[in-house]
């Protein structure tokens, strides 16, 4: 042999055998891995669709909310860290998808200033504000989350501002000083004409009493109603000018545990969405500034009143200030706990066939009128829907007593009810399951005889069922046509 003996040849052999199996192992999972992409990209229809829809695919998938519920909806960090899961998986799907999830800063406008769900770190929103670009951004920000919340929030406001068409904040801190820091951060840098949505929301809100001598950070009550120094800023305040000019400027307001000087708000036709929630009004005659506000809304589609809460004067008084508000482009009204405000104050003139109203209350009476929460005056149920009036009404969604069932299917036979927190319990016959059958049987033998039919749907949710009343409500529901 040329350059060596017959004894070398096999070893050489083996040298050039563990070479080549080297070699080949090394680069058969990377053949395997293209093969496969290119095989799984022929065989998928969907790889097909041109780039922009596929971006549209997951804008939906990743931002879907499942649609407003204000029984289950997701506290705001829970919804963020669901986009962002969303958002991870897809991007883990393929290579080809990560390109597109990597390169849209449109699925990476949400900017999360909250603490992960895992560690309890703060989520790196640095990268979100890098992936968006200079597109729209959405910012969710909570206070809790930061030792310097001025700091940051500030540079972020700063540099970002003018691209930032929603921001939502949530403060832990009960008092409202923070909030006021918060806010005029906001002003300073003046966002009228590019934010579109604000909410901002106080977790607690403590009303201070200065003139108490033992007074103390820690210490609070609520007093009957608020005084000046409770309020966001002074009525004739420049920060309150400014801030009542940002209003002007908005599509949506949501707003917590904050108080505002109502008589000295207008709205414009550009807002579309109001959600007032834990508010001390007041005396009853505070409502009126708030309802008359409502006026300078008329393109107003939705309307959240949470447990705002007022101190009880003369009815008739009330009544005789209010002057009535018509909200013609109104499709969905939730009063929930909003304690004596009649329901007749809102009036709607919707076309028939076009509007869908969600109309909710917590304190409704029965046909006896029954105080349901022992001191509180409800509305009778027959009042609330003599209230409605001509208002095309698809959906009443009530938290109302058991023995309202009557009175709701008689007047509502053509409308879907949502009844909320229903108590079923044979041991109380009031709440009794077998009580109810016989109520829904009469009345609906009493409609037929009317109206030919109940063509509306019934809808009972968050429902408590006692031990031994499964059976009967399962007979119930089989007995309602």
């Amino acid at each position: 042999m040329d350059g060596g003996s017959v004894e070398d040849l096999a070893p050489r052999i083996e040298s050039i055998l563990h070479t080549v199996h080297a070699t080949i192992s090394e680069g058969l999972p990377k053949a395997t891995a293209i093969l496969t992409r290119l095989q799984n990209k022929l065989a998928s229809s969907i790889s097909h669709f041109p780039e922009e829809i596929m971006v549209e695919i997951f804008t939906n998938f990743i931002f879907d909310d499942g649609g407003p519920d204000l029984f289950t909806i997701r506290p705001m960090d829970q919804r963020v860290w669901l986009i962002y899961d969303r958002l991870h998986t897809l991007r883990g799907v393929c290579s080809a998808w990560r390109d597109i999830i990597m390169d849209r800063g449109s699925l990476w406008s949400v900017i999360p200033m909250i603490r992960t769900r895992s560690h309890g770190e703060i989520a790196p929103y640095e990268f979100s504000l890098q992936r968006a670009g200079k597109g729209t951004l959405h910012l969710a920000a909570f206070h809790r989350c930061f030792v310097f919340w001025e700091r940051d929030f500030t540079k972020l406001i700063s540099e970002y501002g003018p691209q930032l068409r929603t921001i939502n904040i949530i403060l832990n801190n009960t008092h409202l000083e923070t909030v006021r820091e918060t806010v005029c951060t906001l002003l300073d840098h003046d966002l009228t004409g590019s934010l579109s949505e604000f909410s901002v929301a106080l977790e607690e809100l403590r009303f201070k009493h200065r003139e108490d001598s033992d007074y103390h950070d820690w210490d609070y009550t609520v007093p009957e109603f608020p005084r000046e120094f409770d309020y966001l800023f002074p009525c004739d305040s420049p920060q309150h000018t400014s801030f009542a000019l940002l209003l002007k400027s908005l599509v949506a307001f949501r707003i917590k545990n904050i108080l505002l000087h109502w008589e000295h708000i207008s709205f414009s036709s550009q807002l579309t969405e109001l959600h007032i929630q834990s508010i001390k009004l007041g005396y009853d005659d505070a409502i009126v500034p708030f309802v008359q506000t409502l006026s300078s809304a008329p393109e107003l589609r939705v309307l959240n009143v949470i447990e705002s809460r007022r101190s009880v004067i003369l009815v008739n008084r009330l009544r005789s200030a209010l002057i009535p508000v018509e909200l013609p482009k109104l499709q969905t009204l939730i009063l929930y706990n909003f304690l004596g405000l009649d329901s007749a104050s809102f009036e709607t003139n919707q076309p028939p066939g076009v509007a869908a109203d969600d109309f909710s209350n917590s304190h409704i009476s029965g046909d006896e009128d029954m105080d349901v929460d022992g001191g509180d005056n409800p509305i009778n149920i027959s009042e609330l829907l003599n209230a409605l009036g001509t208002t095309h009404v698809d959906k009443l969604r009530l938290e109302a007593p058991i023995n309202t069932i009557r009175t709701l299917l008689r007047f509502a036979s053509s409308i879907d009810l949502e009844l909320n927190r229903w108590i079923i319990d044979e041991s109380i016959p009031e709440w009794s399951a077998t009580k109810l059958i016989d109520i829904m049987t009469m009345t609906l033998r009493q409609i037929s005889l009317i109206t030919y039919s109940r063509t509306g749907s019934l809808h009972l949710t968050c429902l408590s069922i006692g031990n031994h009343s499964i059976q009967p409500f399962q007979k119930m529901v089989a007995s309602y046509p």
